[in-house]
């Protein structure tokens, strides 16, 4: 089995995460380095910018506040698509209206947006969870160190079997 870490371009990697649901009330969103047995995690204060987390070397990193996203109405942009200037110029802050992201009921894909930005002495593997497991699709790209990205799929209407870490929030 694969596991979900995110590796390497930590030092200012932009995570994309495009997600697919027919409903999706308030969630939030952490990175964190993986655990050791019942290693208790702190989480820390937000990012120093609207749509940058500063990762060092505590153990737990809220994201949801600093993301930035993109509404896909019609569910067809792929990654591609987001990586042209024209794209990226539609991104725009998350409404901050509770204590975590919310885009209500709605059949568009989300695409979410975070740049993090690692201390030198930040750990090299993390993990992306979302808390709000109905959650139907979740695609994450990372930067893969080479130009390139990973992608990780998950989602309620993925087998729990498949899942790279068997949680019950997703976990990649």
């Amino acid at each position: 089995m694969r596991l979900g870490w995110l590796r390497g371009a930590w030092t200012s990697a932009v995570l994309l995460a495009c997600l697919a649901f027919s409903g999706f009330p308030a969630h939030s969103a952490t990175a964190q380095k993986p655990a050791k047995a019942q290693a208790p995690a702190a989480v820390v204060p937000q990012a120093d910018t609207a749509n940058e987390v500063s990762i060092g070397a505590e153990g737990r990193y809220a994201l949801s506040r600093s993301f930035s996203y993109l509404e896909d109405a019609s569910g067809e942009l792929v990654l591609a698509d987001l990586l042209k200037p024209e794209a990226q110029a539609r991104f725009q802050p998350v409404p901050q209206t509770g204590p975590a992201t919310n885009f209500g009921l709605t059949r568009s894909a989300i695409w979410l947006r975070v740049t993090l930005r690692a201390a030198p002495d930040a750990p090299a593997d993390w993990m992306l969870e979302l808390a709000y497991p109905p959650l139907d699709r979740l695609e994450l790209y990372a930067p893969d160190g080479k130009g390139g990205f990973s992608r990780q799929v998950g989602g309620d209407l993925s087998p729990f079997a498949e899942r790279a870490v068997v949680h019950r929030n997703h976990v990649m």
